[in-house]
């Protein structure tokens, strides 16, 4: 599991739509559909149903998300500490 393959899963979530997300993301929309489903494989879960053309977080899918917005959070958090103690030494 790559950071980017948890970006592509945070937008196809929001949007719920495979090919919006996949625009959006500059891919193509089978490139996106396979990293989804290597996600699904590698978690064991099915993390959307597949409604028509589209796309719909199901209960694992909400939790997934909820944890991977949160770890991206804490990514930002911890890459900015990074950047203030790398500019603080470098003043110093």
């Amino acid at each position: 599991m790559e950071l980017r393959h948890l970006q592509y899963f945070k937008r196809v979530a929001e949007l719920e739509h495979l090919t919006k997300a996949a625009s959006e993301l500059y891919i193509t929309q089978s490139h996106l559909s396979h990293v989804i489903i290597e996600l699904e494989t590698e978690l064991g879960v099915k993390l959307f149903d597949r409604v028509g053309r589209g796309v719909r977080l199901n209960p694992c899918g909400r939790e997934f998300y909820r944890d991977v917005v949160r770890l991206f959070y804490e990514y930002e958090d911890a890459k900015k500490k990074a950047q203030d103690n790398y500019k603080r030494q470098s003043t110093q």
